[in-house]
Order: C-alpha cells, then sequence, then structure tokens
C-alpha cells in the first residue's frame, strides 16, 4: 500500500544501528582528524558497522569509557537522536557493569584501576578496633 522503502524492508534494530553509525561517522567527518585525536570513537563506529550493538557489553569498560568521555567531548547537536541514544546507551552499559562489582570490594576506595592508601593516627586505629571512644567535635 505504500512506498516499499528501505526502511521499511529493515527491521526497527537495523535501522537504528545504521541511524547511529551515520551519526557517529557524520560527526566524525565533520572535526578535522577526530579518528585520530579520539581512537575510541574511530574503534567503536568501525566496532559498531562490523557487529552491531552487541559490542557495547563485549567491548571492555575501560573503552566504553573512554569512548563515552570523548564523545562528551565532540560537539553534540541537541536533535540528532541516534547520537544522543548511542551516548545514552554507553552510560547505560557503563552503569550496568558497574553495578554488577559493586560488592566486589569491601572498601569504597578501591577499583579496577587504583587504589587510594591513606595514613591513620594511632587514635584512629584505636577506634576502629573498638579499643577507643571517638572524639567529640
Amino acid at each position: 500500500m505504500g512506498l516499499n522503502t528501505p526502511d521499511d524492508r529493515m527491521p526497527p534494530e537495523t535501522t537504528r544501528l545504521s541511524a547511529m553509525v551515520s551519526s557517529l561517522k557524520a560527526l566524525l567527518d565533520t572535526v578535522k582528524h577526530a579518528r585520530k585525536v579520539f581512537p575510541h570513537l574511530a574503534a567503536l563506529e568501525s566496532d559498531l558497522k562490523k557487529h552491531g550493538l552487541v559490542v557495547l557489553q563485549k567491548a571492555p569498560v575501560s573503552a566504553l569509557l573512554k569512548a563515552s568521555q570523548d564523545l562528551a567531548r565532540m560537539p553534540l547537536r541537541q536533535d540528532d537522536a541516534p547520537l544522543q541514544e548511542l551516548g545514552t546507551m554507553l552510560l547505560g552499559e557503563l552503569e550496568a557493569r558497574s553495578q554488577q562489582h559493586s560488592g566486589q570490594y569491601r572498601s569504597t576506595f578501591v577499583s579496577d584501576s587504583k587504589l587510594v592508601v591513606s595514613e591513620g593516627s594511632h587514635t584512629d586505629f584505636m577506634v576502629a578496633a573498638g579499643l577507643a571512644e571517638p572524639k567529640k567535635p
């Protein structure tokens, strides 16, 4: 009944992916040397073309984080819905992965990439061990 356009024949997921890849390509094309300056975005563009949205679940967290940070540095148009959706999907995947690992460490200052250590006084140790009362301010 209607025109048989290519979008009518493609599954919605393929159409979304195609729009995201096209928008990302256009964005990278507008900034000179963007693929060299933002290699994680260039890799995301390539991987999305080859493998689809599954790369968001399979890529290392560090790569997703860098791609998300790079995307945030680019001049995104507010009306570019596919790129906005891609950014949201990147952040959603990062959030999902951080929740999976939230119980991994007992301390809040430990992460996959660093350990922060600070000095404590003898009194702090005694308070932590339950052998002294904390100082009142």
